[in-house]
């Protein structure tokens, strides 16, 4: 029996581009919008400390809202797209953790392009650079495409943040300690009357507590927050404090009395 010579062509053609469109598409990374991410400020701090993310938006920030991850990686992310225009990323599959969520713009009299957002450092396992990701799906296809993204270092480190302040202030304190033990901070000198505050450490040995800075009789500016456990002391890091003056009321008319309190 004799196969039509043009038929056999044909079916031969036919399973060629069947096979060719079958193919999965070849991953290629997805491009940053440089400017989603304008500031971190803080770009290094202990866990837990808080840090305020700025940037500009292509589109209107309350009709694409931003949205800002933990990538978790010390290496700058490279989520993958496909050329073909199918498959895209979608962020919580790459294992990223959302820290916010941004529906409206920082200041709409003045753009609604513009954001600004307080995310919090999350527990990581050791002291190294992290990447902070901004994403606004600019086609709302909850997938991660080109130029809708962009990532910017923070340098997680044992410490505490801020490093000078006045009495009353709230200061972060964080690092790593033997795991699942007690983290005991001190103010100056290692006794019961000067600690400031405990926890204890997670089961990476990670830990974050946050201390007030105490009143007392200062005779420096500068002072040192002690930390320890189990095993002695983790470290020391020095704090300044700043005077501060409050007037009460803080603006009057001649004549009248105003009362002066202050700090440091």
């Amino acid at each position: 029996m004799q196969i039509n010579k043009k038929i056999l062509s044909s079916l031969v053609t036919t399973l060629l581009i069947v096979s060719i469109l079958t193919l999965p598409a070849p991953y290629v990374e997805a491009t940053k919008d440089i400017d989603l991410i304008d500031l971190l400020s803080p770009d290094e701090g202990p866990i837990g400390v808080s840090v305020t993310v700025n940037g500009t938006t292509d589109k209107k920030i309350n009709e694409y809202p931003v949205k800002i991850y933990w990538s978790g990686s010390t290496t700058e992310p490279t989520p993958k797209t496909t050329e073909y225009g199918y498959d895209y990323g979608v962020p919580e599959d790459l294992g990223w953790t959302l820290l916010a969520e941004v529906e409206s713009p920082a200041d709409p009299t003045v753009s609604n392009y513009t954001y600004e957002v307080a995310v919090t450092v999350p527990h990581v396992a050791e002291e190294d650079t992290y990447y902070i990701v901004a994403w606004q799906d600019e086609d709302n296809d909850t997938k991660l495409d080109d130029g809708e993204w962009d990532c910017a270092g923070f340098k997680v480190v044992e410490g505490i943040y801020p490093s000078s302040g006045s009495v009353g202030d709230e200061v972060v304190v964080g690092g790593w300690a033997t795991p699942g033990g007690l983290v005991l901070v001190y103010w100056d000198y290692v006794k019961d009357e000067n600690k400031l505050g405990e926890t204890y450490a997670k089961g990476d040995g990670s830990f974050s507590i946050t201390i007030t800075i105490p009143e007392a009789p200062y005779e420096s500016s500068t002072h040192y927050i002690i930390v320890k456990d189990e095993t002695g002391p983790l470290f020391s890091k020095a704090f300044t404090i700043v005077p501060k003056i409050t007037l009460d009321p803080s603006t009057t008319l001649p004549g009248k009395t105003v009362t002066v309190d202050g700090t440091g």
